[in-house]
């Protein structure tokens, strides 16, 4: 009789190894950086080897100077850690807290010290980084160094053996390479999450512990398409990339390729998934929540997002995905969105009545629409696909950009007369251009 183990089991596990499922993200990119400097020690044979720790934040920092104050070398050696208070958290211990500086880590002479590992604060870096000379930097960039994913690894899963092993340090190669990292301590938050989706309760094989830990990665849950362990291996910088480009711009409340999408739309698209049951209320709160965000656009990665991120792929896909095309015809309801959105408080209530009768070119345009373009040209020029359309509603069709003033007044002004010609007897062709009338 013969038993089928599940993929992630058929690996044999190491008995010596840490099975420990949780384990804060901190910790174990401090244990990264541990095991980088314990091999760097050990091939230096007994030279001295110097690191500086810049650009990682209190948190990190301290993590890492713990974990590496208690490498323990052969003999009478010894590691030095100093880490600077401003980047001290209250887990560290007092007696490697220390305020001298970075040049005098470097130039210290002590034959049985084997490393030196310290600090750079914030407010000095500028100063000391031309004098740190050929001191390596652990750093951001240093951390992300896929020539070391396999270390990566072995702090994930230290518990399984082989080529399951071989499978995750390519995917976590193929992170890396995709672009799609905005720190170390993203990577770290992924790690921590497969390894607890492995080692942990659950018992996850491979490929559903990554889907699982996307949302560490800034990507929903249960976004990658099904596959296995060697296939998700092979193609992981591709999947990775495309996961990233298809569906960051809808959690920055845009449309796949880019262009805005108003508060209306965006509400009202949530409201019929409501109305129809398509979507979980606790789920339609969330993204509630991200819509009613202003500082989504502003580029920084905001709770909002994450809380969204936190839903698996499948529930909230259709309201990415689904559109509005209604209203999105509807060039003076999109127009009072976006100026009500991006430059509250701007229009007036007549030019509200105004734009809520103007749906399309030919639907009523007059010379009122005309002056609102005008005035709000310049803002309506932030929406590009938005902006087309008002050329196309006032112009007929959106004028070609041009570099030349005045082949851009002959153009406007020969649109004009076509527009004109048979209402206006003795056609007058006056331009004012804006601030015009100052001297400089």
């Amino acid at each position: 009789m013969s038993t089928t183990v599940p993929e992630h089991r058929s690996e044999r596990r190491s008995e010596t190894s840490a099975t420990e499922p949780h384990v804060e993200p901190a910790a174990l990119l401090a244990s990264v950086v541990r095991e980088r400097v314990e091999n760097v020690i050990r091939k230096a044979r007994g030279d001295r080897v110097v690191y500086a720790i810049v650009d990682l934040g209190a948190r990190l920092t301290s993590a890492i100077g713990q974990a590496v104050s208690e490498i323990q070398p052969a003999g009478d050696q010894k590691v030095e850690v100093a880490i600077h208070p401003d980047l001290a958290d209250d887990t560290l211990a007092e007696c490697i807290l220390s305020e001298d500086v970075a040049t005098r880590f470097r130039n210290r002479r002590d034959p049985a010290t084997v490393a030196t590992i310290f600090s750079v604060p914030g407010r000095q870096v500028e100063g000391v980084i031309q004098s740190l000379g050929s001191v390596q930097r652990i750093n951001d960039a240093w951390l992300r160094d896929r020539t070391r994913a396999n270390l990566w690894t072995e702090k994930t899963i230290p518990s399984y053996d082989g080529q399951l092993k071989n499978h995750l340090t390519e995917i976590i190669q193929g992170i890396m390479a995709s672009g799609i990292l905005s720190s170390a301590e993203m990577l770290a938050q992924f790690c921590a999450r497969v390894r607890k989706q492995m080692l942990g309760q659950a018992g996850l094989p491979l490929p559903k512990a990554v889907n699982e830990a996307l949302p560490s990665l800034h990507l929903p849950r249960n976004a990658l398409p099904s596959m296995s362990s060697e296939r998700l291996a092979g193609s992981a910088m591709t999947q990775f990339r495309t996961l990233h480009d298809d569906i960051q711009p809808y959690l920055y409340l845009t449309s796949r390729r880019g262009e805005h999408r108003t508060y209306r739309e965006l509400r009202m698209r949530l409201n019929e998934l409501l109305d129809d049951g398509s979507i979980k209320p606790e789920h339609a709160d969330a993204l509630s929540e991200l819509i009613e965000d202003h500082n989504v656009t502003a580029g920084a990665w905001q709770p909002s997002q994450q809380r969204v991120v936190e839903i698996s792929w499948g529930d909230v896909r259709k309201y990415f995905e689904g559109s509005s095309p209604s209203r999105r015809s509807h060039v003076g309801l999109e127009t009072i969105d976006f100026l009500d959105h991006e430059f509250p408080g701007t229009l007036t209530n007549s030019e509200r009545e105004m734009l809520e009768e103007l749906r399309h070119k030919g639907s009523g345009v007059n010379s009122n629409h005309r002056d609102i373009f005008i005035r709000h040209g310049e803002r309506l020029r932030l929406n590009p696909r938005l902006f087309k359309k008002w050329q196309t509603v006032i112009f007929d069709d959106p004028l070609e950009e041009t570099g030349d003033l005045l082949v851009g007044l002959i153009r406007l002004a020969e649109k004009a007369f076509q527009r004109s010609k048979d209402n206006v007897k003795d056609s007058v062709l006056l331009v004012r251009l804006r601030d015009s009338e100052k001297r400089s």
